[in-house]
């Protein structure tokens, strides 16, 4: 079942990943007069390492929307850190109820997560708004997560535009792409 809506915030304390220090270290830059850029060029080549793999890399709060109670949710983002997978609806009388339900993460390699519910019980009868059901977890990678070909095809895009800044705009490192290929999400449906 797809989800009516969708709201994806980024949680706004980050684990350094790659910080300014490592990567003036592999750019071979010792002067701050350009530091502000090469932050810049950091996020955005995290950025496009979470847009060609499909991975969450920033830590972000999502929230699903849906009109009932579904059985089995593919997480459009992932993966999902902890246990920290919240279930809330409102009820008949409209009132905003946790539902505490036997519901599991199922992680497979190279596929989005599934969110499936697993209990004999059945579900609570819901009011019939549009989100009367929203599931909220926290996307994103720990920095002792983050494998080690992401960084260094991170640090090879950084590397990329700093040095690059005015052409090559439409060619991606091919490099960075043979490092990130093995992480990347297949199933876009």
């Amino acid at each position: 079942m797809e989800s009516n809506t969708i709201h994806k915030q980024t949680i706004a304390q980050q684990p350094n990943f790659i910080g300014l220090p490592q990567a003036k270290e592999h750019l071979k830059i010792r002067f701050d007069y350009e530091d502000d850029l090469i932050q810049t060029l950091i996020t955005a080549a995290i950025q496009a390492t979470e847009d060609y793999t499909g991975l969450q890399i920033f830590q972000s709060t999502i929230e699903l929307g849906f009109t009932v109670f579904p059985i089995d949710i593919k997480l459009n983002y992932g993966p999902v850190l902890g246990d920290s997978v919240s279930i809330k609806y409102d009820n008949i009388s409209k009132v905003e109820t946790e539902f505490v339900a036997d519901y599991k993460v199922l992680k497979r390699p190279n596929l989005r997560p599934n969110l499936i519910f697993s209990s004999e019980n059945g579900f609570p009868e819901t009011d019939i708004s549009s989100t009367a059901v929203r599931v909220s977890y926290v996307a994103g990678m720990n920095l002792e997560d983050l494998p080690k070909p992401l960084v260094i095809a991170i640090l090879l895009q950084i590397a990329d535009l700093y040095l690059y800044r005015t052409d090559r705009s439409e060619i991606t490192n091919t490099r960075a792409m043979a490092l990130m290929r093995p992480y990347r999400i297949w199933d876009y449906e």
